[in-house]
């Protein structure tokens, strides 16, 4: 199935690349300068936020911090022995915040251009790609056939400067959260869906949209992960050495096939 074997290309990827990165810091020595490698305080606790509505991520499960980041996150955490405090509440909000300093990480980031910025990432959590869904019985397709149909995206997202890039001139509906963009496209509106394809996959699935398919998968790659505040470098290496470990011991997979090994019917 199409969707299997891209998601078991992507793992493959990661860990290809997570191996690449630890060994170039093996043998290169790309550490803290001595005056600055410092274990911080046993009893400094890093707080981290993410948005409370993007799962398989990062989502709000009856009232508690759920999802691959979440998982993820705490299991480095733990491997590494670092106290940390996790929150989940509105993007917008959140972003703000990690933007002004005011927490020391955020659970989930692309590295776009634009966050690349604001922020220092670790090793990718994941290396995902949009996928263009439709409703099972489009005439509309696939981009590389030729698509001539309209486009629902969510408001911000990297689906509208990939449009812009391609030269999209289409019809452009938007909606403000993925959950909103599928629900659009299954009740009639627009012909076709750009969203991040883990996502997507999930977001059919639990939100029990079955009349909408994946046309066509893989549209353009993403790094998605870990952020900290730029120039905190030790803590940073502290993180990545803690992802090898993590992804070493096989506990990095099991937490990936929890929640981004969903396929469609």
């Amino acid at each position: 199935m199409v969707t299997k074997r891209i998601c078991t290309n992507n793992i493959r990827a990661f860990f290809l690349a997570l191996s690449l990165l630890f060994i170039l810091e093996v043998l290169y020595g790309l550490e803290a300068p001595a005056e600055e490698n410092e274990v911080q305080s046993p009893y400094h606790v890093y707080v981290f936020k993410g948005s409370d509505s993007n799962p398989p991520f990062e989502f709000l499960d009856d009232g508690q911090p759920a999802g691959m980041n979440v998982e993820l996150l705490r299991g480095v955490a733990q491997t590494q022995g670092l106290k940390i405090h996790i929150e989940l509440g509105p993007w917008e909000r959140v972003y703000e915040e990690f933007k002004t300093g005011q927490i020391d990480g955020l659970t989930g980031l692309n590295q776009s251009d634009a966050h690349i910025q604001n922020a220092d990432f670790a090793f990718p959590a994941v290396i995902s790609s949009y996928a263009l869904f439709v409703r099972n019985d489009s005439y509309e397709k696939s981009f590389k056939d030729g698509w001539n149909g309209s486009i629902i995206v969510k408001a911000g997202d990297l689906a509208n400067d990939y449009l812009i890039e391609i030269g999209f001139n289409g019809p452009l509906l938007v909606e403000n959260s993925f959950q909103g963009v599928l629900r659009s496209l299954t009740e009639g509106h627009g012909d076709g869906a750009l969203v991040p394809q883990y996502q997507g996959i999930y977001l059919c699935n639990h939100m029990n949209l079955k009349d909408i398919v994946l046309s066509e998968a893989a549209i353009f790659p993403w790094a998605y992960g870990f952020a900290v505040q730029p120039g905190n470098e030790f803590f940073l290496e502290h993180l990545n050495e803690g992802l090898y470990k993590f992804a070493a011991s096989g506990e990095y997979f099991k937490v990936w096939s929890r929640w981004c090994s969903e396929t469609l019917p």
